[in-house]
């Protein structure tokens, strides 16, 4: 931010270099402008901002984004980056880096302001990647539950490969939001191998992968 910027171009913005062989690059979304992405966006000075980009790359794999702990005078501003297709938030302010495949989904937005998380809201129930993974023993689930006008029916339960349940982990009413549950194996099976590990929402039923090594 820049009290001599402003929100739309100006001398401050700057548009993504040519494109050569290989390239990973930033485009905020900016549909007022004639040239529709800027590869820098630098706003006016504000108590909120929300940016919209995506990254945008040619290379296989997995792409890393860091950025310098930002230095905030004020204890109530947050900033927070939401990876939108993954439903993750990051705190900006805990964390530097993340790290992810673009090509299973690129679009990103950062939130500054007081309380961002009350504008964050999941829009459809996911179950994210237990990690770490391969586990010891301890490893976290994370998933979302969208908006709804109630709450919703949630239970997380782990299998093993032949379908015989090992542990549940949650069986209760959550409102939307973001969530993480634990599951610490040496509590429920002593052996190696493949778990799958399964939410429910309502009668929607999400499946994920974990590799038990001791």
């Amino acid at each position: 931010m820049n009290p001599e910027s402003s929100n739309s171009y100006d001398g401050l913005d700057e548009f993504s270099p040519p494109r050569f062989i290989d390239y990973v690059e930033f485009n905020f979304n900016h549909p007022e402008y004639f040239y529709h992405s800027f590869g820098r966006d630098v706003v006016t000075t504000a108590d909120e901002h929300v940016w919209e980009f995506d990254v945008e790359t040619n290379q296989s794999g997995t792409t890393t984004l860091s950025w310098d702990k930002p230095t905030v005078n004020n204890t109530d501003i947050q900033l927070f980056m939401y990876d939108v297709t993954r439903q993750v938030p990051i705190d900006m302010s805990s964390v530097t880096s993340y790290t992810f495949e673009p090509s299973k989904g690129n679009r990103f937005k950062v939130y500054y302001g007081r309380d961002v998380l009350r504008n964050i809201k999941p829009d459809k129930a996911l179950l994210g990647a237990a990690f770490p993974n391969p586990a010891n023993s301890l490893t976290t689930i994370p998933f979302s539950l969208p908006e709804r006008n109630r709450t919703l029916a949630v239970r997380l339960e782990v299998f093993d490969i032949m379908g015989k349940k090992v542990a549940t982990l949650l069986q209760k009413d959550l409102a939307a939001g973001f969530y993480k549950s634990d599951w610490d194996a040496s509590e429920a099976t002593s052996a190696n191998g493949i778990y799958i590990y399964r939410l429910t929402v309502e009668s929607e039923i999400l499946t994920g992968k974990v590799v038990l090594k001791k």
